[in-house]
């Protein structure tokens, strides 16, 4: 048996033990896009537009991953390890929409005097986007530990009980 055989082999084994239940961090997002498309809808300067902008990107973004993952948890039997490197991919660009989000922001904080801008919605709106970005970066943990496990051939449940015995 040649080494890429086994290797071949090793995955196979991987893709049949292991479940990739998504995560918990996987939320819907109708309700981001509600919030968000309210503030842009009332939004009187281009910063504003432009943190709506980049919020809407995050959430393409995060769809897209999200949509990737699931027919790779769909098929584990068949992976593609190059579908988790894509989910990884799109969690980077979302989590980095999200913080040009909050840059954008600030600058509403700034040139919000003499608006109608309320100080407090863009506070919470900045709150909203840190937590957004806090849970891309669960995502992209998960995500990352599931990409190496695959490139390892390390079925989840084995790994889980070399970490219970150290």
């Amino acid at each position: 048996m040649t080494t890429l055989d086994h290797q071949h082999r090793t995955l196979a084994q991987y893709c049949a033990s292991v479940s990739l239940a998504p995560s918990t961090a996987w939320i819907p997002l109708d309700g981001l896009a509600a919030q968000w498309g309210h503030f842009g809808a009332e939004a009187t300067t281009a910063r504003a537009l432009q943190a709506t902008s980049r919020v809407f990107a995050a959430l393409a973004q995060e769809t897209s991953a999200r949509q990737t993952f699931l027919i790779a948890w769909r098929t584990s039997q068949d992976v593609d390890v190059t579908d988790l490197g894509h989910v990884l991919d799109e969690l980077v660009q979302a989590r980095q929409s999200w913080t040009d989000a909050l840059l954008s922001l600030e600058f509403v904080v700034m040139e919000a005097r003499g608006t109608q801008i309320s100080p407090e919605t863009v506070r919470l709106l900045m709150i909203e986007a840190m937590e957004q970005r806090m849970r891309l970066s669960m995502l992209l943990r998960e995500a990352e530990r599931e990409h190496l496990r695959a490139y390892r051939g390390v079925p989840a449940s084995h790994e889980r009980e070399e970490g219970m015995r150290r």
